[in-house]
This record gives structure tokens, C-alpha cells and sequence, in this order.
């Protein structure tokens, strides 16, 4: 890699483009509020968590600690790749609790 800043070969450790692939149906539709968000022309662009605590649908879930939601693309993860990313400076992160 190269340092734009330095105009220099990069020095520092590697990094590494995360994608998730694992998709899932995953909130559990009557418990979690979800709107759909719509463009100028009228159609469907996203969906979107409102408000309220989202709830996991954990028979769609299954033994999943990773995936991004099919309706609203957030990412989501469990307990084990939470602690994983906490013993790292991860200050650009947030969480949000979830139920499940």
C-alpha cells in the first residue's frame, strides 16, 4: 500500500476490506418497527429501524454470531464478535442493544 500523506510506502499493519456476506431475515417482524423509506419518484428505496428496542427473530437467526439484515442491511452481531472487537480502540463503533 502507499502513504498519500508521506508520499511513501505504507509502514503501519495491514488492513483488510470486511464484507459480510451471510444475509439474513433476521427482526422479528411484529415485535420490531421498521418503515420503509421512499424516493422522489415514489418507489421503495430502503427499510429502515424506527424507533424501540429491534428484536431478533432467533429461529431465522439460528446459531448466527455475524450477518447483515436482508430488509434494512444493518449489521449485526452477537455477543462473541462484540467482545472480539472490544479488546481493540474500536471508538468509531456504537452498539445497540437488541432483543431477542
Amino acid at each position: 500500500m502507499w502513504d498519500e500523506h508521506t508520499d511513501a510506502p505504507y509502514e503501519g499493519p495491514p488492513y483488510y476490506f470486511l464484507n459480510v456476506l451471510q444475509w439474513i431475515n433476521g427482526w422479528d417482524a411484529d415485535r420490531t418497527d421498521i418503515s420503509a423509506m421512499y424516493g422522489k419518484d415514489g418507489y421503495m428505496v430502503a427499510e429502515t429501524l424506527q424507533s424501540g428496542t429491534p428484536v431478533v427473530n432467533k429461529d431465522a437467526v439460528g446459531d448466527a454470531v455475524i450477518w447483515r439484515d436482508s430488509r434494512t442491511r444493518d449489521l449485526v452481531i452477537a455477543d462473541p464478535v462484540k467482545e472480539v472487537l472490544e479488546t481493540f480502540d474500536t471508538a468509531s463503533v456504537w452498539y445497540r442493544d437488541l432483543e431477542i
